[in-house]
Parts: structure tokens; C-alpha cells; sequence
């Protein structure tokens, strides 16, 4: 009896870890859910609520949207180690007095009186144009882009080592508001090439919502070609450093044959001196056994 006793006692025991171990399980797995409830909470502080609101203003201001077009002002020949000024507008619809003519084409460029192209902003009035640009070309007409949000132009350059573009106005905002039908805003850069020869530059374009970096549509490019060329100077140079050049060559070449000549001759010389004593020792033990 007391056997059966104890072992009753045993597994009373027992019983009791196992519900006590279940049930502090049970607590932590709960613990751990409300844990993951509350940190997902704070890694979006829009809450589900705030998120529908969210889209539902990117999808406003999609709707908000209007056709825009691009305009690039641009010498497309510069000469070598010249810096020179690349300027893109941006023009709504109903901008036309403001807005400059350049495009992509190629000639001498005009501007619409009152439009400045350097800095980086809206047009101011009474300004005056500077900047050598384009003519619209019936082959080349501007650049549509949606407007009527926060618009953003980075100008990129594939040979870095080559030529260097950087922003008229460094300290400016690279993202620009045009809400406006008849808003205008500026970019412009400074250009420089170190070597003749046709560089491709890409103007990457986003329309960004107004309140993050949110793209609102795909990004857009636009294609710049310029062509760099040659000046007396850089030939002239070129031509200095060709000539420095063959000239260390044929002076290391000289250098070298005369080191190789007096090598050559110094070792002949041993050679002989060494020869003529053998001669002569040879004459000397004749005459003496004689």
C-alpha cells in the first residue's frame, strides 16, 4: 500500500509540472505575439488606416498630373577643356511666354524674354539669357514629361575620368515643385571636357510625390550627345608631350647601346690583355729550358 501510495503521489507530481511547464509556455508564445503585434505597429507608423490614406494620396496626385515638356539648352561643339553650361527647363502647358525655345536641335539658341538660364529655380522676370542653347529642329521637338508635382533632373556623365559635370547651384534642392499649369523651373550644370572626342550624357528625370521620394511614374531619360574638339593649345601640347616622349625614348635607346658598346669593348680589352700574357709567359719558359 505504501507503494502505491508513493507512485500516486509521484505522478500527482508530475501532473503538476507538466501543467505548470504547458502553462508557462502558453504565456510566453502569447508574450512573444504581443511583441511582434507591437513592434510591427511601430514599423509602420501610418498604422493600416495611415497606409490607405497614403495610397490613396499617391493615387490623387497621380490623377493630378498634366503633360509638361523638357527643353535643353546646349552648345553641342565646345572646345576641348572648356567649361560650359547645360541648362534643362521644365515648362508647363500654359507657360509658353516664359518658357525658352531650346530643344534638342542643334544651332545658335533664343530664349523667351524673362527667362534666365542659369541657377536653378523658377524664371524670374527681367532676367537675361547667358547660356548658349538650341533651336527646336522639326526632328528634335522637347521632351514630354508629366508635371503637376515635385520634379527631380540629375545630369550623368559615363566617362568620369574624361569630362566632369557638376551643378551650377551645389547647394541647392535637386527636386523642384511644378503644381502649377503654368510653372517653370531651371537646372542647369557646368560642363568640362579633358580629351576631344563625343561624350553621351543622360538627364535621368523623376516625378516625385510631394511629401517622400516616391517615384509617381517611371523615371525618364533624356539623351545629350556632345562633341568636344580640338584646339591649337591641346595640339600643341599633345604634341609637346609626343615629342618628350620619343625623345626619352631615343635618349634611353643611345644610353642603353653606349653602356652595351663600352661593355662589349672593356670585356674584348680583358680578353686580349689576358691573352697577350699567356704569350708571353709561354716565351719565357721556352727561352729558359733552351
Amino acid at each position: 500500500m505504501a507503494g502505491e501510495e508513493r507512485t500516486r503521489i509521484r505522478r500527482r507530481v508530475r501532473l503538476g509540472w507538466l501543467v505548470g511547464l504547458s502553462g508557462v509556455g502558453l504565456a510566453l508564445a502569447v508574450l512573444a505575439v504581443a511583441v511582434l503585434l507591437v513592434q510591427s505597429s511601430d514599423d509602420d507608423p501610418r498604422g493600416s488606416s495611415g497606409q490607405v490614406d497614403y495610397q490613396a494620396r499617391i493615387r490623387a496626385s497621380r490623377s493630378a498630373l498634366f503633360p509638361g515638356t523638357l527643353h535643353v539648352e546646349a552648345e553641342r561643339r565646345v572646345p576641348v577643356d572648356r567649361e560650359s553650361v547645360i541648362a534643362i527647363w521644365a515648362c508647363g502647358p500654359d507657360s509658353a511666354e516664359t518658357c525658352p525655345t531650346g530643344t534638342l536641335g542643334t544651332g545658335p539658341a533664343t530664349s523667351a524674354p524673362g527667362a534666365s538660364p542659369t541657377g536653378t529655380g523658377p524664371a524670374t522676370p527681367g532676367a537675361s539669357p547667358s547660356v548658349a542653347g538650341t533651336r527646336p529642329a522639326p526632328e528634335r521637338p522637347p521632351v514630354t514629361v508629366p508635371l503637376g508635382a515635385r520634379l527631380r533632373i540629375d545630369l550623368i556623365a559615363g566617362d568620369s575620368e574624361a569630362i566632369t559635370v557638376r551643378s551650377v547651384d551645389a547647394a541647392g534642392d535637386p527636386a523642384q515643385p511644378l503644381t502649377e499649369r503654368d510653372d517653370v523651373a531651371n537646372w542647369s550644370w557646368f560642363v568640362r571636357a579633358t580629351r576631344p572626342g563625343t561624350y553621351p550624357l543622360v538627364a535621368s528625370v523623376s516625378v516625385l510625390a510631394a511629401d517622400s521620394e516616391t517615384l509617381l511614374v517611371p523615371r525618364e531619360r533624356v539623351d545629350i550627345e556632345l562633341t568636344v574638339t580640338r584646339t591649337g593649345a591641346y595640339t600643341a601640347r599633345e604634341a609637346t608631350r609626343g615629342g618628350w616622349a620619343v625623345t626619352r625614348w631615343v635618349v634611353g635607346t643611345v644610353i642603353a647601346l653606349l653602356g652595351t658598346g663600352l661593355i662589349t669593348t672593356a670585356t674584348l680589352a680583358g680578353w686580349r690583355r689576358r691573352g697577350g700574357r699567356a704569350g708571353q709567359g709561354e716565351g719565357r719558359a721556352s727561352r729558359t729550358g733552351t
